[in-house]
């Protein structure tokens, strides 16, 4: 059965974000107040002036908009949406552009730890010597395991997700030899291909052709408008009406 809330209920959770948000110091202390309150934050939420929703929250774009014509650092506004209620900071305002180091430098650092990580693993495994599956699973705390059906053009590998490496090992590698250990997206990968089924689909030169220019017609139909705003200078503004 649905749980509709009372109309008290409603009023006095209107009532009680209606004086967090008059609070004096609620600009500068957001997130220690809400704390405080029992409220859910969700911080460093980035969102593009002309996206439909914040955070995949239907009815939201309304606070994008509000956010995307607020100049005041730190302003906050309080939505009531259907069946929610949000209330919206605006902590910074990045410029259009090449996106600042600030914004990328947490995502570059991950991944260049995971890099040293990755290097540092695999050169401990090298060092020794090891020749099997079993001793590489033992030496990694880990335990083998089998996927199946894997071929070169496989996007999203059974438990593992997008691992380019494992796609090109299992086309091009030499049957039950060990290959790695060597690094993927989501750890260090030693691998074994045992069996491989040569496909019975014939090559058409002509088939390839025409979906490659199909895929070429697309694009040109869907980034000709960008290049011609970018060399026209145009200027998009959609985002101050809707």
């Amino acid at each position: 059965m649905p749980v509709v809330a009372s109309e008290k209920t409603s009023n006095n959770i209107d009532n009680e974000l209606n004086q967090f948000v008059s609070a004096p110091d609620v600009k500068t202390k957001f997130n220690e107040l809400a704390s405080e309150k029992g409220f859910m934050v969700i911080p460093n939420i980035t969102v593009s002036a002309n996206d439909f929703s914040l955070a995949q929250i239907p009815g939201s774009r309304q606070i994008i908009t509000w956010a995307a014509n607020e100049s005041e650092r730190g302003a906050v506004k309080k939505f009531d949406l259907t069946n929610l209620r949000v209330i919206a900071r605006m902590e910074q305002v990045i410029p259009a552009g090449l996106t600042p180091l600030s914004e990328v430098s947490s995502g570059i650092r991950t991944q260049l730890v995971n890099e040293k990580k990755a290097g540092k693993i695999i050169t401990d495994l090298q060092t020794q010597n090891l020749t099997s599956l079993d001793a590489y699973a033992a030496a990694m705390n880990s335990a083998t395991d089998t996927v199946r059906f894997v071929n070169f053009n496989t996007r999203n590998i059974t438990g593992l997700g997008v691992e380019p490496a494992l796609n090109a090992v299992s086309a091009f590698a030499p049957i039950n030899k060990v290959v790695g250990p060597m690094k993927g997206n989501m750890g260090v990968y030693v691998t074994q291909v045992s069996n491989r089924t040569e496909g019975k689909e014939t090559y058409d030169a002509e088939t390839q052709k025409a979906s490659m220019l199909n895929n070429n017609a697309y694009r040109m139909q869907m980034q000709s408008v960008e290049v011609l705003k970018d060399k026209l200078g145009v200027e998009d503004n959609r985002f101050r009406f809707f």
